[in-house]
């Protein structure tokens, strides 16, 4: 009796592309037990589209820094689990809504503070600018484009 291999199960994601004119790319990534959100988009920027621009710090919650919008709703990407989120084994991921979009699913959160709130949306209490350290800016190309793979903003 010879065993049949299953494909290995695939979740359809949509993640926003560009600025605020932009416009959702469909992406393919394999589906993992305990996946969260960010370890979707960590896996379509180091596997599939190395120009993909987010932002990450703690990976635990505690920050706020990876905050999104999925499925039409704030969310830490960290913290939130595909399993709870996904229907019909799709999701979609968009940029905060209330804040400037920089590219892709960064927003400017210059001004705001990025942690001390159990929700997302609800931190945006003025603060000290926040400034990036030269260690994670993206690298800008001539003619403004991004060198793929320093897409991701970790502060």
């Amino acid at each position: 009796m010879s065993r049949v291999e299953q494909p290995a199960a695939t979740l359809k994601v949509e993640i926003w592309r560009g600025g605020p004119d932009g416009g959702f790319r469909t992406y393919r990534v394999p589906r993992r037990d305990s996946q969260t959100v960010l370890d979707v988009v960590t896996h379509v920027q180091r596997e599939i589209d190395p120009s993909l621009f987010y932002r990450f710090a703690c990976r635990v919650g505690m920050c706020g820094s990876c905050a999104t919008t999925v499925d039409g709703k704030p969310a830490w990407t960290c913290r939130t689990l595909v399993s709870r989120v996904e229907k019909d084994n799709a999701i979609r991921i968009a940029p905060l809504a209330n804040l400037p979009i920089i590219r892709d699913l960064a927003c400017d959160m210059t001004g705001f503070s990025i942690s001390g709130s159990a929700h997302p949306a609800a931190s945006c209490r003025p603060t000290r600018t926040h400034r990036l350290s030269r260690k994670f800016r993206p690298q800008v190309l001539p003619g403004g484009q991004i060198q793929p793979g320093t897409g991701y903003v970790q502060i």
